[in-house]
């Protein structure tokens, strides 16, 4: 059904002015400018309570060669539509997206898996969505993105669009030339709020309308919803912009409620998300560890790779998940995840929205009762264990070595020299690795006969214990202290995560 002028004004009583554009507001005559961009005629439109949605727009990017013929920006239907259709004609065969974050890794699926298009994504920060998704999580993403054929480049900004005869060429970094026929330009976006603030209307830090709880700004008579505006986050209290489209809705029946006279407020958000990128999802809620200790919370984090349902059962797929919680407080910060394309990952950053929003200590994620049935989860349901595992960090119970540490100490061995690995895996899976590392650096014990052999676990050595999962490690780890062998770390999220950050041999 077209949702056009006609529609709404018959369906919903609303009068819509298209190709109309809002120039001024005046608060004291309660009047907004506008202009028809067809004819130039100008007029004021009267209110009572008015509300901007002005939504966001490109954060643009100050380098040589923007304004070349094959550069886009995608900011609006009209760009999208002329970004396909050039496709369409066979005018791109190479493509490089400037921009790791969400919608610059979901153009890159789209080209790469719809289209075929040679694609590259050029990110200047070290990691692809970064201040969003933790450091292991976003490296086994880029991982996936790199096995379906997308060239990605962190650590790199672009320093220039090179063109030739007027069209792209070429992106150029600090370390190579991307050749491209099209570059989309997706290096995030900032709040439109022009409009609000040549009204005196006050602004945020972060360049966005400033509202309360009634989503009303600075002038009661005037409210702000969507992008445009500054919410509260709910962990850390500050104000941040979360232009997503389900907490525009939300604001929205806030405004609306309020402007009808029925009481309603928008606390905030805890910034959770999920995305797609060809057969994996990654998402999460709150703030990831690195976030964390950056706003200054003592935080630590659980690693796990739990099944997505009953071991037994055959479809059974493997996911992992970060809790990221606060040792003095014990208050959950965050919950990260990624793994297959399925609905384990979405289910349990539905349940930890609610607890991380709510304040939720690592003992309420413990109790939190989920349903069951073999089909669906484990009987110790993947969020349970995780504040489990929690739980046993923050009470000194388990230490840890995080799974990127380990990865840093395999590429030079000599950083700690009194590091051994303890393989409890089953001889068949230790195998690659003690054939490649050797006695010196790898000792393989099967997890059943760590009690049996405890004589042959160094105490000079400083052990760090490998499963798959951390289970298995973190039991070992409690024989061994048992009986005297006190130096030892798990590795969080065991191989299952070590090989989806990229170690081969795991």
């Amino acid at each position: 059904m077209l949702r056009d002028a006609d529609f709404f004004a018959r369906a919903k009583g609303i009068t819509v002015f298209t190709g109309t554009r809002a120039t001024a507001i005046d608060r004291r005559e309660k009047s907004v400018r506008v202009i028809e961009l067809a004819t130039g005629a100008e007029r004021d439109l009267v209110y009572d309570a008015l509300v901007l949605a002005t939504g966001s727009e490109p954060v643009p990017l100050p380098i040589p060669g923007i304004d070349l013929d094959g550069v886009f920006s995608i900011g609006d239907l009209h760009r999208a539509i002329a970004v396909k259709e050039r496709i369409a004609k066979g005018l791109v065969s190479r493509a490089v997206i400037i921009g790791g974050g969400a919608i610059g890794i979901e153009m890159a699926e789209a080209f790469t898996d719809l289209w075929g298009i040679e694609t590259a994504i050029v990110e200047f920060r070290e990691q692809l969505l970064p201040g969003i998704l933790s450091a292991s999580l976003s490296t086994m993403l880029e991982k996936h993105l790199v096995e379906n054929k997308v060239a990605v480049y962190c650590g790199e900004g672009a320093q220039a669009i090179v063109g030739q005869d007027g069209k792209v060429a070429a992106v150029r970094t600090a370390n190579r030339e991307l050749p491209a026929d099209l570059v989309i330009v997706a290096a995030g976006v900032r709040p439109r709020s022009g409009l609000a603030k040549a009204c005196g209307l006050e602004i945020g830090d972060r360049g966005g309308i400033v509202v309360n709880e009634r989503m009303q700004t600075s002038d009661p008579d005037i409210f702000a919803a969507g992008d445009c505006v500054e919410i509260r986050h709910l962990v850390t209290g500050k104000k941040f912009v979360a232009p997503f489209g389900s907490l525009a809705n939300k604001e929205g029946r806030v405004v609306a409620d309020n402007i009808a006279g029925i009481p309603g407020t928008f606390p905030g958000s805890a910034g959770a998300f999920i995305m797609k990128a060809f057969a994996s999802c990654a998402g999460g809620v709150g703030l990831s560890l690195e976030t964390a200790r950056a706003e200054g919370f003592d935080a630590d984090c659980s690693y796990t790779a739990p099944s997505d349902r009953a071991h037994f059962y055959p479809e059974q797929k493997v996911f992992c998940l970060e809790l990221v919680f606060d040792r003095r407080s014990r208050r959950v910060l965050g919950v990260q995840g990624f793994g297959a394309m399925s609905d384990a990952l979405f289910a349990r950053l539905d349940a930890a929205s609610m607890a991380v929003s709510r304040g939720a200590s690592i003992e309420d994620i413990e109790n939190l009762e989920l349903p069951y049935a073999p089909p669906f989860a484990t009987a110790i349901d993947a969020l349970n264990a995780a504040a489990h595992t929690a739980e046993n960090i923050c009470d000194g119970r388990m230490e840890q070595i995080t799974p990127g540490e380990f990865i840093a100490w395999m590429a030079d061995t000599n950083s700690h020299p009194d590091w051994l690995v303890a393989d409890l895996r089953h001889p068949q899976e230790a195998a690659a690795a003690f054939a490649r590392f050797g006695a010196e650096r790898w000792l393989a014990i099967p997890y059943d006969q760590v009690r049996a052999r405890l004589s042959e676990f160094p105490k000079d050595k400083t052990l760090i214990l490998l499963c798959n999962s951390g289970t298995r490690t973190y039991e070992s780890q409690l024989v061994l202290r048992a009986n005297g062998i006190s130096k030892t770390l798990v590795i969080g999220g065991g191989s299952n995560f070590l090989k989806r950050m990229g170690a081969d041999w795991a």
